[in-house]
Order: C-alpha cells, then sequence, then structure tokens
C-alpha cells in the first residue's frame, strides 16, 4: 500500500481550501475533506481527492443544473461520499468488571447520569500535575453533568466508594471533550499506558492521510485503523479500518468506545485524536470511526502529558 507523500497532500489541501466555501454551498452537503476516493466500491490508497460528503446522494436529474458537484477541480478528483456520522451512543448495561490499576480503554461513567463509554488515557493538568481521566463530553458530562458529578469505573455502578475514581472536572463540547480529577482509591498504571497495548504515549501528533493508528476502546478493544480523510484545519479526522492488521472484524469501533484515544501504530506511539463516532455501517468501505485533533482537545482543557 503506497501512500501519497506530504507534498502531494499540501497540493490538494491547497486546492480544497481554494474552493471549500463553494463546495459547502451545494445541496445536501454537510462536510469536506481531504483524502482517499472510494472507485468501483474500492477505496484507493494510492491517490488523495477532495471529498464531499453528504448524508443522502441525489440523482442529477433532480438537481438544478448549477447543483450537480463537479467531477474533478484542477485535475484533482472530487469524490462525493454519501455517509451518516454520529456520535456513539453511551451503552447502559454492565460489560466489564472493576478495573486497578486505571489505565486507558476501561469503562467509565457518571454516576448521576445514564451511559457510560471509554476512559481514553490519563493525563495532567497543566500547572499543578493533577492526574484527570480524558474523555468525551457526552460520556461524562452531557446536558445535564456538573462540576464536581462522581466519576465511577465501571460505568452504571452507584455513587459509592469503592467505585468512585474521579470527579468531573472541566470539558468543552464543541470538541467533545471532558476531564476528571481522578482520585486516590485506585492506582494508576503508567499514566500513558493503554489497556492491551504495549508502551505508553510519548507525545501528540498532527494527523497525515495514510498515518497508520490504533485505539483501545472499552467495547471493542484493540482495533487498527489508517486516516483516510482530514478536515482544511485538520480538526476532523476519519478514520477507516487497516484490513493489514484486523482481518476478521469489520468494525473498528462501535457504541461505548466514545472517549478512546487513537494513536499511532508504532513502537514510540503518540496520541493523535479523541475518538466521538462514527458510521453505522456493517461493510468495509462505508466503516469508518470520527475523531478531533487531540492537540486541538490539550490546548482547550490545558492538559499535557
Amino acid at each position: 500500500m503506497k501512500n501519497p507523500n506530504a507534498q502531494q497532500q499540501q497540493k490538494v489541501m491547497a486546492v480544497l481550501k481554494k474552493h471549500e466555501k463553494r463546495l459547502k454551498q451545494y445541496t445536501g452537503v454537510y462536510d469536506v475533506g481531504i483524502g482517499y476516493p472510494i472507485s468501483d466500491e474500492e477505496m484507493k490508497y494510492d491517490v488523495l481527492g477532495i471529498l464531499v460528503y453528504v448524508n443522502k446522494k441525489i440523482a442529477k436529474e433532480a438537481l438544478d443544473e448549477d447543483q450537480i458537484l463537479p467531477t474533478e477541480i484542477e485535475g484533482i478528483k472530487v469524490d462525493v461520499i454519501e455517509t451518516d456520522p454520529q456520535a456513539h451512543d453511551t451503552l447502559t448495561d454492565l460489560l466489564e468488571g472493576l478495573h486497578n490499576p486505571l489505565v486507558g480503554g476501561i469503562y467509565i461513567g457518571n454516576a448521576n447520569l445514564k451511559g457510560g463509554g471509554t476512559l481514553g488515557m490519563i493525563v495532567k493538568q497543566k500547572g499543578s500535575g493533577q492526574p484527570l481521566g480524558l474523555t468525551n463530553w457526552h460520556v461524562i458530562k452531557q446536558r445535564k453533568g456538573d462540576r464536581g458529578n462522581p466519576i465511577v469505573q465501571p460505568a452504571w455502578q452507584p455513587n459509592e466508594a469503592r467505585y468512585r475514581v474521579g470527579n468531573l472536572h472541566r470539558w468543552n463540547k464543541r470538541l467533545d471533550c471532558a476531564v476528571f480529577e481522578i482520585n486516590d482509591s485506585r492506582s494508576i498504571n503508567g499514566p500513558n499506558s493503554l489497556l492491551n497495548v504495549s508502551g505508553t504515549i510519548k507525545g501528540l501528533q498532527e494527523p497525515f492521510i495514510g498515518m497508520r493508528v490504533l485505539k483501545s476502546g472499552a467495547k471493542t478493544g484493540v482495533t487498527y485503523g489508517i486516516v483516510s480523510s482530514v478536515s482544511s484545519n485538520l480538526k476532523k479526522i476519519r478514520i477507516v479500518r487497516n484490513p493489514a492488521q484486523d482481518k476478521f472484524s469489520i468494525e473498528i469501533t462501535d457504541s461505548g468506545d466514545s472517549g478512546a484515544v487513537w494513536v499511532t501504530d508504532e513502537v514510540n506511539k503518540k496520541a493523535v485524536a479523541l475518538h466521538w463516532g462514527g458510521d453505522k455501517a456493517e461493510t468495509d468501505n462505508a466503516e469508518f470511526a470520527l475523531a478531533n485533533n487531540i492537540k486541538d482537545v490539550f490546548d482547550c482543557l490545558e492538559l499535557e502529558l
């Protein structure tokens, strides 16, 4: 599998930025980016195109002529992709037990709310060094959560000392991120470690198309992906299954994985993105994960490793 190089990515990104505003004005378009196009139901990993995302493709005959998307711009293929992105549901039943020490990739929840998701990783508050657990806004805050709410592990447990591992601390709804202060009821298994993943996270990494990544999610465990598309500002990331690693499972994420951290699939791992959702499809080419750039999350919540 040959990846496009950095020069090619920069060229396609520059073209997208010139035409992004116009493309978003076409009927049904909800997002654009650059990445791997799909041809004859197969993803093409050796070329880059401009990707235009719609919830539902509309036949050309039903569109006004000025609403028919171009097939290429400045010599670059434009691929219209029909997808149904959505945040993963929080799960509402007990699927696993208590973990001590704490580690990224296990179930957590807000004892005052329904559902649960994944503890992505353990980080620190910049300046104070306070250990924090990182996950999604929609996992431990939601609309009704409040600062100080008890965070329990595993999820779905009552606010009792044996389950309580911390308190809701800070969040940002736009980036779908939240952290909780970790108490001293349990030990921490290497602040930057993930369940069933060797090594620790050594730093943060900007995403690029073709990057091999993995995550440890509380529902689907360790799964492997390839960054297939990024937005023009590098804030939104799409990840497809890496067929060279996951030979038997189509799903790379599912409900309950929300909050997991995607890291580079290498010895010296680096955090890339905070997972929040995906597509409900059950076919290779339609299955993808959605995540936000981890650097934006760290800057917003003032975090450090």
